[in-house]
């Protein structure tokens, strides 16, 4: 099992990420091809000699910005980074990869050179969104703009696979986000989707609202890019400002920061069920191949855990699960 890990990307300097590929590898057997500037990573890997078995290093002169244009980025830096880690998917040189860069650029990098899964029209980004009883498969967070009642249809169909194949659940409850509860709620693509959604032979709930989605009483949530990459952002500021707040509350006086003290280990797991890092990045289903998009400020823990996630879909094949569901669903609902 290979993984190439993108560490030139992102917020963080490459031994952050490096640090996070190399905890990956002592915690299992994968392998892993660190991509990026070969003077750095060598830098970095002379303090970690005992790792050189399952660690190889291939070089990029390239890098793409968090603020660059990604289509236009990765045809004018065919050398960045997030290309060759995704050539070497697409030359079958590693099994996936992960990079914590630019979002639009990991996924325009895929699509050029890894290409979709036979019937997929596009690819989803799959967050994972935590919960009142634990977490929530939520696609497409930000991949697709504007989307088709067929492509929620086949984001379902991923997040079905992935819930069942990944996270282990046997028979996931699939809701499709709305303005309401009804099955005449909603907008056109709404209202479509709906339609197709229930002709679809798999757990179909129907619709859930705002206000539903961090109760987890279902399992995946579809809906548009545009929306799923509000719901993305909206959950990650109200955590940060949630955590100010009560930060704030406790410094004010004594008996407060007593309290806190008595109810850390309680805190302390809420932040743990509410990190980014717990899974390490979003996968990009629909790709023939294993993308992991990372957050721009990924750090070792993320790194590592992102890339126990791509190990855990290239072993568990999904692809070809996600191949012939399509394939099956798609036929019950035309």
């Amino acid at each position: 099992m290979k993984i190439a890990v993108d560490v030139m990307s992102g917020e963080n300097e490459p031994e952050v990420l490096i640090k996070g590929a190399l905890q990956a590898v002592d915690e299992s057997d994968v392998e892993i091809i660190l991509v990026g500037d070969e003077g750095r990573i060598y830098s970095e890997l002379k303090k970690h000699k005992d790792k050189g078995n399952q660690v190889s290093v291939v070089h990029s002169s390239e890098v793409i910005l968090m603020n660059e244009t990604p289509a236009k980025a990765c045809r004018k830096k065919p050398d960045a980074s997030v290309m060759v880690a995704s050539q070497l998917v697409a030359k079958k040189k590693a099994d996936g990869f992960f990079s914590p860069g630019n979002t639009g650029a990991t996924i325009t990098a895929s699509l050029l050179n890894i290409k979709r899964v036979q019937g997929v029209s596009r690819p989803a980004i799959a967050i994972m969104v935590p919960t009142a009883k634990g977490h929530t498969l939520l696609l497409d967070a930000g991949a697709n703009v504007d989307s088709t009642p067929k492509n929620i249809v086949q984001f379902a169909i991923m997040g079905d696979v992935f819930m069942k194949h990944i996270v282990g659940v046997n028979e996931p409850k699939v809701a499709l986000l709305n303005i309401g509860e009804e099955d005449k709620k909603g907008n056109e693509l709404s209202l479509k989707a709906y339609e197709l959604l229930k002709t679809v032979d798999f757990n179909f709930v129907g619709n859930i609202e705002g206000h539903d989605v961090y109760e987890g009483n279902v399992d995946v949530i579809v809906c548009d890019g545009f929306i799923g990459n509000i719901v993305l952002k909206l959950s990650e500021g109200l955590g940060d400002v949630m955590m100010r707040l009560i930060k704030n509350e406790i410094i004010r006086n004594f008996s407060s920061r007593f309290g806190a003290f008595m109810a850390r280990g309680a805190f302390r797991n809420v932040k743990n069920r509410l990190s980014a890092e717990t899974y390490g990045g979003a996968p990009l289903l629909g790709i023939n191949g294993c993308a992991i998009v990372g957050h721009g400020n990924t750090g070792a823990i993320a790194t590592k855990n992102g890339i126990h996630t791509a190990v855990k879909m290239v072993k568990a094949n999904i692809n070809q699960l996600i191949k012939e569901n399509t394939k099956r669903f798609m036929e019950d609902a035309e």
